[in-house]
């Protein structure tokens, strides 16, 4: 029988064997191990180790970090059953993809420029349901750019969970508080999602 990925409460339940239902199978033990060891995913901008890439962002409005801008992004180690299971790195899409739904903690680090005036930007970790309009979280972060030219660093870390017919994706939103079109210029990036639950 094939494993399946369970909830923890599906994993604690009497539906799971313990002391009192009797005794733990083989198929029950592969199928904690199947569902404690994957959802994980990573995708990357590595910017500064050549050309950094730059992306326009509009006045008042709130993008989608681009994360292969420039051909110096990448999807970094994944879970080898993300098709089916766990999460896809999708760095040609700007996102991960969340295959099971679940408890999942978000890592997100950037360092960047400015390259048009001072400015404050915001960035957001946001949620995308069954290819939906995406959705901001309240892990939010601000940074007060002084100067163009100068590198500034955000990290951010949340926990999201997923209630999906299909996926759920995990993107960075981005915006700033100028009154024109900002350009901002990539030159490292991390997002990470691991299943927690």
């Amino acid at each position: 029988m094939p494993e399946t990925r369970r909830t923890r409460a599906y994993l604690t339940s009497t539906s799971f064997a313990n002391n009192t239902t009797g005794a733990i199978t083989a198929q029950m033990i592969r199928e904690f191990v199947e569902s404690s060891m994957g959802g994980y995913a990573a995708i990357y901008n590595v910017g500064a180790d050549s050309t950094p890439a730059t992306q326009a962002v509009s006045n008042g409005s709130t993008d989608q970090l681009t994360w292969d801008n420039g051909t110096t992004g990448g999807n970094g180690t994944e879970d080898t059953d993300g098709s089916t299971y766990g999460a896809n790195a999708d760095a040609a899409n700007n996102q991960i993809t969340l295959i099971d739904n679940g408890v999942y903690v978000v890592n997100f680090n950037i360092s960047f420029e400015d390259n048009t005036a001072a400015a404050e930007w915001t960035f957001n970790i946001a949620t995308s349901a069954d290819g939906g309009a995406a959705s901001a979280t309240n892990y939010k972060a601000l940074v007060d750019v002084r100067a163009t030219g100068d590198p500034y660093h955000v990290s951010l870390s949340g926990v999201v969970s997923t209630s999906h017919s299909t996926d759920t994706d995990i993107l960075i939103n981005v915006s700033h508080s100028a009154g024109v079109s900002h350009t901002l210029q990539l030159l490292y990036a991390s997002l990470m999602v691991q299943r927690v639950g």
